[in-house]
């Protein structure tokens, strides 16, 4: 990156750029994702962004600190959605597997029935409805962590979450699936907020 044609923005060379704002866009993936080592590869990946798109930036009173954790909540939020797309494909095979193993064929078939339920009804609600309910109840995100990864504000997010559990409830329910046969998951009663 050397010479006369080293990216600018901002009217600073793209080095200086990562030197200032480097330890903030750092600190931002760390916190939203809990994993140093996740984080930090969503930092080189927003760097690598900002880099093939800092000729489009224009300065129209955003920071250029804005502009690269705006990049990289979108990031966060794409590593969110990848991993509930992970974990609906698993379909819980691992905890299948462990209930069949301890010889109640019984506990493993329900099992398996209430998770094919629970699945058809996750894909019922809206893409951010999922979303909320995998970052506050799988990736046990607390809700104004929710609300910085969906840009939204902490009141719309229990709103979100509410309704996103309330339709939960209602599809199960119609489903033949009731609150006491959720304890297959945790061998214990289930309490579901709300």
């Amino acid at each position: 990156m050397g010479g006369t044609d080293a990216l600018t923005i901002a009217g600073l060379p793209f080095d200086e750029i990562y030197r200032r704002h480097a330890p903030a866009v750092r600190g931002y993936c760390i916190k939203m994702i809990g994993d140093p080592v996740i984080g930090q590869d969503l930092v080189s990946e927003t760097f690598a962004r900002a880099y093939q798109a800092g000729d489009r930036f224009i300065d129209q009173g955003k920071s250029v600190r804005a502009w690269l954790i705006t990049i990289a909540r979108n990031l966060v939020r794409d590593h969110y959605r990848r991993a509930y797309e992970r974990l609906t494909l698993l379909r819980d095979t691992r905890v299948l597997d462990a209930a069949a193993t301890k010889d109640d064929p019984a506990k493993a078939l329900l099992l398996h029935e209430v998770n094919e339920r629970l699945y058809e009804a996750l894909r019922l609600l809206t893409p951010v409805q999922r979303t909320c309910v995998f970052l506050r109840f799988i990736a046990d995100k607390s809700v104004p962590e929710t609300a910085r990864l969906l840009g939204k504000n902490e009141l719309a997010v229990r709103a979100m979450q509410h309704r996103a559990i309330r339709k939960l409830r209602r599809l199960l329910s119609a489903n033949g699936v009731e609150r006491s046969d959720l304890h297959v998951y945790l061998d214990e009663p289930v309490r579901l907020p709300g």
